[in-house]
């Protein structure tokens, strides 16, 4: 073997030594985020109905807690590996709601734990969207929150059956999960939802 060939066998094992020694990336660790919801002041009115919150439906894929991205179109969606939310997107907007509403005051809540009273107003909601729709722009989300959502009673009936969608702005991803992006895109629904109810208690039969 000639010295410039030994030479380059020398360098090419010390280059695969180095690099079988590297350090790794390390592995990110697992983030977990909550929507805190909030309703502007006196949006609800007074009502002496006490409403009944149950917990709300998300099938599929929408039942995992792991933070859903979309395509610009909604129709692919991925899961992240290590960003979840605190609860299941149903139960987590279940009580997100029962809290925004019992920060209103005046209204008497409860989270079902059995079969309500006849006089009670139920609230019942099934999540159809609960993402991160990606931006034309690099790095940027739009909150995309939708729920179908049914207010009966055992004295009126059904009362409501209606979708309450918000789309938010693009805005960064970070900002998107941590506060901003969905839980002001589940208040707009949430405040959306309480006023149509508003309109119907108040019209009365």
């Amino acid at each position: 073997m000639s010295k410039c060939s030994l030479k380059l066998a020398v360098v090419c094992l010390t280059a695969v030594f180095l690099g079988a020694c590297a350090t790794p990336d390390p592995i990110p660790a697992d983030r977990y985020f909550r929507v805190e919801s909030t309703l502007p002041s006196g949006c609800c009115g007074s009502f002496a109905a006490e409403f009944v919150i149950t917990p709300m439906r998300a099938d599929g894929l929408y039942g995992d807690r792991a933070v859903l991205l979309a395509n610009p179109t909604g129709t692919e969606l991925t899961q992240q590996r290590y960003d979840f939310w605190v609860d299941s997107p149903g139960r987590m907007l279940s009580y997100a709601l029962l809290e925004a509403l019992r920060e209103q005051g005046g209204m008497a809540l409860v989270l079902e734990r059995g079969l309500p009273e006849p006089e009670q107003i139920v609230i019942t909601g099934r999540v159809d969207r609960f993402e991160l729709v990606r931006d034309s722009e690099a790095g940027r989300y739009q909150p995309h929150v939708a729920i179908d959502f049914e207010v009966s009673s055992g004295v009126a009936g059904l009362l409501l059956a209606q979708r309450f969608e918000a789309v938010g702005p693009a805005i960064e991803y970070q900002d998107a999960l941590a506060g901003k992006g969905v839980s002001e895109a589940t208040s707009a629904v949430f405040t959306e939802l309480m006023g149509a109810i508003g309109n119907i208690l108040t019209a009365g039969p």
